[in-house]
């Protein structure tokens, strides 16, 4: 990982490391003297950047960042296909309602 201070809201996705698929956002750092030296990551989107609310929170030890790399993060910018598959999702949730 370029970045050896990562500050909340920064975002990362694992390449060489022994962690779950997904992107990441910085959630909490540590590691000023208080002997835990962790970065608190929660995913925010799968490995093919669709946006997930797993609540999933990672404490991943400051050595272990160098098997990640900066990702982008999800929330930015507009995305037609994601309004698409959000549409077909609600119609699939609808039909399920009326069967």
């Amino acid at each position: 990982m370029s970045d050896p201070d990562p500050q909340p809201y920064d975002h990362y996705r694992p390449v060489d490391a022994d962690y779950p698929e997904g992107v990441y956002r910085v959630v909490g750092t540590a590691g000023n003297g208080g002997g835990d030296d962790t970065v608190r990551l929660l995913e925010v989107s799968d490995a093919d950047g669709r946006r997930v609310n797993t609540g999933r929170v990672l404490a991943v030890p400051r050595e272990d960042l160098g098997g990640f790399e900066p990702a982008e993060n999800p929330d930015a910018g507009f995305r037609p296909m994601q309004v698409v598959d959000g549409m077909v999702e609600e119609f699939r949730m609808l039909l399920d309602w009326l069967r």
